[in-house]
């Protein structure tokens, strides 16, 4: 009795210790569990805590973290400044105070920019690479019926805001393309312009010839493309899809012959040679007033940040919209002698006008005659072959908020400008720095990308407007200079 009293009380006492041996791993378990989640608790306790804070504060304590974070991520931004952490301290909340001098510049410069005012000195520190101009040929694509491609001249390029990666480019023979810069390469060529006038023709033989576009504009955001034609239709296409956002049909009387939109927004300002300048608005796709002033056709228009508009026409008068008032500056001093063509804003107060006698003008927004006035900018008219349209200064462009401008014209030379209104030299207000080489016939069009360094010009054989002259030695084609920056940022 003894032995079996025994036996089951060993036998009792090894369960026990497997018992407690298969046990003592689900107990370390609900340990690390039980640690774990009284971590989380007291992150949960912290957030909280934080979050109450955050909402006791009053808006005076909130606007003062705002900025203490603000100054914090502009130091760290700045970090390698030098001397910057020699003069740097701690306060009381312990957030690092960056150097004084260096930050006030910068806020400066940032709020100088928000508003437009900003001005950077890049043009005498630009050069042009050995590798020199690159030429984009777009060549007919059967698989679209012959459509689709520059078989006449090239009349307006734009580049959207961004990276500055893409461009648009239109011509007379209807087609609006897309091109990527970074590999020189034709992205989308959009093809609606053909249909449409395909459509148009109930009778007769099947054409795929479109009406020629004379203009084209994007919106900062790179998605919306804009083209205004020959018969005054304007149409808004989607960057990204290629397909066709709105059709203003026939809004103008005769053709469009300028688009631009207001930077940051998506309103839009049209001009057309039937003496108007009207506004638009894409985020309702609806037109919005007319401004009438002109006593002939207007050939060009530009917008930059404000809702200040200049354009200038055949009438050889220069208009400055100030749309919210509802009045107009008209400068008439024109030292020319021929039809004003091209235009282009500097900056908020100052822009450049060319026209048909080879002159170039730098105009301020206070003063009704030229600051400025380079003259035979794109030869004389007895210069070359005699043609009177080589020496038009048919295009204008302006790398926005810097003091570089550029100017195109018919005997195929690109110039590139430093402008200064306010230097003291009379000579210096306006100085040719470089000349772009390797660009051939009519140059209807330029642009630049937002930082300067890619300048486009759209060339072709015949001028932007009309058909008075043709280069048949040329090729239609788009034009890609790279542009180095050798010193920048300096305010104006």
């Amino acid at each position: 009795m003894k032995r079996t009293r025994s036996r089951a009380a060993a036998r009792q006492e090894e369960e026990d210790e497997v018992t407690s041996d298969s046990e003592s791993p689900s107990d370390g378990r609900e340990n690390d569990s039980a640690g774990s989640s009284s971590d989380s608790q007291e992150r949960e306790d912290g957030q909280e805590a934080g979050d109450s804070k955050r909402r006791r504060e009053t808006p005076e304590q909130k606007r003062l973290r705002l900025a203490k974070a603000y100054l914090r991520s502009m130091e760290i931004e700045g970090g390698g400044q030098e001397g910057g952490e020699e003069e740097s301290g701690t306060d009381e909340d312990g957030v690092t105070d960056p150097k004084p001098v260096d930050i006030s510049e910068r806020l400066k410069v940032e709020a100088l920019a928000q508003r437009g005012h900003y001005q950077r000195k890049i043009a005498d520190g630009v050069s042009l690479p050995e590798e020199g101009c690159s030429r984009l040929i777009c060549r007919p694509m059967k698989r679209q019926g012959g459509g689709g491609f520059h078989r006449k001249s090239l009349t307006g390029v734009c580049i959207p805001g961004g990276d500055g990666t893409k461009c648009y480019s239109v011509s007379k023979c209807g087609a609006l393309v897309g091109w990527d810069l970074d590999t020189l390469s034709r992205n989308n060529t959009f093809t609606f312009g053909a249909r449409q006038a395909q459509r148009s023709r109930p009778s007769g033989p099947a054409s795929t010839s479109a009406e020629p576009l004379y203009s084209v504009c994007c919106s900062d955001d790179g998605r919306t493309v804009v083209t205004g034609g020959h018969s005054g239709t304007i149409t808004a296409w989607d960057a990204r899809s290629g397909e066709v956002v709105k059709t203003f049909e026939k809004v103008h009387k005769a053709e469009v012959t300028g688009l631009t939109f207001q930077s940051g927004t998506q309103q839009l300002f049209s001009c057309s040679r039937d003496r108007t300048v009207k506004i638009w608005s894409l985020d309702d796709m609806a037109y919005v007033d007319t401004l009438f002033g002109h006593v002939q056709g207007c050939t060009q228009i530009d917008c930059l940040r404000k809702e200040r508009v200049i354009s200038v026409g055949e009438d050889r008068t220069c208009r400055l919209w100030k749309v919210q008032d509802e009045t107009q500056l008209l400068f008439k001093g024109m030292p020319c002698s021929g039809n004003v063509d091209a235009c282009c804003f500097v900056n908020g107060t100052t822009f450049v006008t060319g026209s048909q006698d080879s002159s170039v003008s730098l105009w301020s927004m206070f003063k009704k005659r030229p600051v400025y006035t380079v003259r035979g900018a794109h030869g004389s008219h007895g210069d070359g072959d005699g043609s009177a349209c080589s020496t038009w200064v048919h295009s204008l462009a302006a790398c926005a908020n810097t003091d570089l401008v550029a100017s195109g014209g018919g005997d195929g030379r690109v110039t590139l400008y430093r402008v200064d209104p306010e230097d003291q030299t009379a000579s210096e207000r306006m100085r040719a720095v470089r000349e772009v080489e390797g660009v051939e016939g009519y140059v209807n069009a330029l642009a630049f990308n937002a930082e300067g360094t890619v300048l486009v010009a759209g060339a072709g054989q015949e001028p932007r407007l009309g058909r008075w002259d043709r280069n048949p030695s040329s090729k239609n084609a788009l034009y890609v200079q790279r542009l180095a920056l050798g010193g920048s940022g300096n305010d104006g």
